[in-house]
């Protein structure tokens, strides 16, 4: 299925506290919603008080005038949407629907229905967080943004043309690309995997197609690159930085990785230089348990913005 894609820039995240530099910027990307040929999954239905948690989840100021023609439901269905999770129908020429007025019908990988709930905001961390998807702009004509659910854990599950993306630690979605390999140029055009055969990503700073990795788990990467966060839950085989290769170590150049999650990052205003930062987890107790700055502990800061307006809640520097 065809979706709009919106224009997917990689969101510098940008350095909140310690910050009597602010112009430090990371090579880590906040991925927007864009043109994919997979249909979404079939999520389990849940309870009958889908809102309880998400009251903000759909615009409360919605009005049929406000969708689209092409979107407008069938009044004369036999079903349509009522809980996250049922079944629904479609004309057959349509592939999503909007029904009463705060739900999205999205056909499946087999072909059947699923019942969605709307949402305002794509990309933002706090849509969709109440029932457990993310906010994504499925559009084909006009912007649609609906609660996506869990389709992938790994590149594999999207099938040997597609790539698995993490938004969250529960919601994988699979993106396709087209047959350029890993190292060969990709032209970015908004799309994650932009050209990228399968398991790879663009790289939008060299034009490049990188090969994914877990950012919180074993090194895979190969050929000089290292392990950094492409999403806060995925990530990408970046090339390693010219020097520094410990943790507070003096590194260079600026925003390369030092390693695995080990980012080089000016935490005060020149002349001080740049040091290795360790990446981490901020709902993990224990993520920075591993590093000592000299002879102090550290612990996790929130440093980075979220891409839209507000702070990531989700990963910071190590630092004492």
């Amino acid at each position: 299925m065809e979706r709009l894609c919106e224009d997917w820039v990689p969101v510098k995240h940008h350095l909140l506290q310690f910050g009597l530099y602010v112009g430090m910027v990371a090579a880590l990307c906040a991925i927007a919603a864009c043109a994919r040929d997979t249909a979404i999954a079939p999520v389990d239905a849940g309870s009958d008080t889908v809102f309880a948690d998400a009251p903000d989840a759909i615009g409360e100021d919605s009005t049929p005038a406000d969708i689209p023609e092409t979107l407008r439901p069938d009044t004369g269905s036999p079903t349509q949407c009522t809980r996250v999770g049922d079944p629904c129908l479609l004309p057959d020429a349509q592939d999503v629907q909007v029904q009463n007025d705060e739900y999205v019908c999205i056909r499946n990988s087999g072909g059947e229905g699923d019942c969605h709930i709307r949402c305002r905001n794509p990309h933002d961390p706090d849509e969709c967080r109440g029932v457990g998807g993310w906010c994504l702009d499925i559009g084909t004509d006009e912007p649609l943004p609906a609660c996506l659910f869990d389709e992938c854990a790994l590149s594999g599950d999207c099938g040997p043309e597609g790539v698995c993306l993490r938004f969250r630690r529960q919601v994988g979605l699979c993106f396709f690309g087209g047959t350029a390999g890993k190292g060969e140029y990709c032209d970015f055009t908004g799309d994650p995997s932009s050209g990228c055969s399968g398991g790879l990503v663009c790289d939008d700073f060299d034009s490049v197609c990188r090969a994914t990795c877990d950012p919180w788990g074993r090194e895979t990467c190969t050929d000089g690159t290292v392990c950094g966060l492409f999403t806060n839950w995925t990530g990408a085989c970046w090339p390693q930085s010219d020097t520094g290769r410990d943790p507070f170590e003096p590194c260079s150049p600026r925003n390369e990785y030092c390693g695995t999650n080990l980012l080089c990052a000016q935490i005060d205003p020149p002349p001080a230089t740049p040091n290795c930062i360790p990446i981490c987890q901020l709902e993990e107790p224990d993520s920075c348990a591993a590093y000592r700055a000299g002879e102090f502990n550290t612990q996790c800061y929130e440093a980075f913005d979220d891409g839209v307006g507000g702070t990531d809640t989700e990963v910071g520097f190590c630092l004492p």
